[in-house]
């Protein structure tokens, strides 16, 4: 076999220095192989005329996992100062991706007691977790790969967060160990161990153009409920058409597991056509809580949004942006026999089969966000 290193793509890692591309203005500020695949940290800058310009972005192999925008595209509300800056004083806009901004919304759930803790398993470029910090809401980080994080840290403005409040490991490893501690087996005669318990928990675990299937399972959620303030809510982001079967396996599995949801989606356009609801790939984020008292959310004030013009214009049509759990599900009356098709369970888990598709039309979309240039890039 035959080899020509001068096509292959460029292997950046490990990488000592920034590199820059000869043919894109792209530059390459880190490259590290890691647990989920090569994580990498890039600038397109400056301008490059006819495609997407002046962000940074957070990727972890074929997957965009966080990004925001730099240079002349840090706009923030009533001419405010920059929402953060990186660790070398660079200052960041707003998210690229309005998903990370529309979890937040955990913070408007006002049937439930205001969220003084908050827990998020899934850092990405540490959005959602610097929001509930500059908030005031004690953070905890459940991320499993440490270069997302120490990128985060690095490059994204994640502050630094309090001694034991970063947990770099799987969470269903995570969520298991706090149900172990809690809950011991009656036959060892362990005493039970208090662990820390979350009145937000967001849970963001999408990527590759799929979301780990062992951490929507049934008995993953009963395991996290031991984290959760009875009258908490859990936020859980998922990618993919509002109409599949997998949206439908995941509804199911949360409303069996905490008892009600409701479920928004980010998409830009409102409202969305049938067209959009039937195929196009967005995210929805389904709040859920085991509280008896029914989920309500407060409108959105301008403290909500951190001056933030992606804030301001997610949070503040929350209402234009629910989708009826019930359309979801593709039924008013959800029967046993339709529970059990859709359930995910560890001993039934069919999750992994029903994004298949979902994995193909995120690749192909992903190469549309971004050109070959920085795919080929790593």
């Amino acid at each position: 076999m035959f080899s020509y290193p001068h096509l292959q793509s460029p292997t950046l890692y490990p990488l000592s220095q920034p590199w820059q591309s000869d043919k894109y203005p792209l530059t390459i500020l880190s490259s590290v192989q890691s647990t989920t695949g090569v994580v990498v940290v890039g600038d397109i800058l400056p301008a490059a005329e006819g495609s997407t310009h002046s962000l940074r972005y957070l990727r972890a192999s074929h997957s965009l996992i966080g990004g925001v925008w730099l240079d002349d595209k840090v706009v923030t509300l009533d001419g405010a100062a920059s929402l953060a800056v990186d660790k070398s004083g660079t200052p960041l806009g707003d998210p690229i991706y309005s998903a990370f901004v529309l979890q937040e919304a955990a913070r408007l759930v006002s049937s439930t007691p205001q969220g003084k803790s908050g827990d998020l398993s899934g850092l990405g470029a540490g959005t959602s977790a610097s929001a509930l910090v500059q908030h005031g809401i004690s953070t905890t980080i459940v991320e499993i790969d440490p270069a997302v994080y120490d990128a985060a840290r690095q490059y994204f403005g994640l502050p630094e967060l309090a001694k034991g409040h970063v947990f770099l490991e799987d969470a269903r490893n995570w969520a298991q160990e706090r149900r172990r501690l809690a809950m011991p087996d009656p036959a060892t005669e362990v005493a039970p161990v208090e662990v820390d318990i979350f009145d937000i928990i967001i849970h963001d675990c999408f990527s590759g153009g799929s979301v780990p299937e062992h951490l929507y399972s049934l008995q993953f959620w009963e395991d996290l409920k031991v984290s959760l303030d009875p009258e908490g809510v859990v936020a859980v982001n998922f990618a993919g058409s509002l109409a599949s079967d997998a949206s439908k396996g995941v509804a199911t599995t949360l409303m069996k597991a905490f008892g009600q949801c409701r479920a928004f989606h980010d998409s830009l356009t409102l409202p969305l056509t049938q067209e959009q609801y039937e195929s196009e790939f967005m995210n929805i984020v389904f709040f859920c809580s085991p509280s008896a008292r029914p989920l309500e959310f407060r409108l959105a004030r301008n403290d909500d949004y951190l001056n933030s013009h992606l804030r301001a214009r997610i949070l503040s049509t929350l209402a234009m942006r629910e989708v009826s759990m019930d359309e979801i599900r593709g039924s008013e009356v959800w029967t046993e026999e339709q529970e059990q098709q859709y359930l995910i369970t560890d001993f039934a888990n069919k999750l992994g089969d029903w994004q298949q598709g979902g994995a193909f039309d995120h690749w192909k979309l992903m190469r549309e966000v971004l050109p070959d240039a920085v795919w080929e890039a790593y």
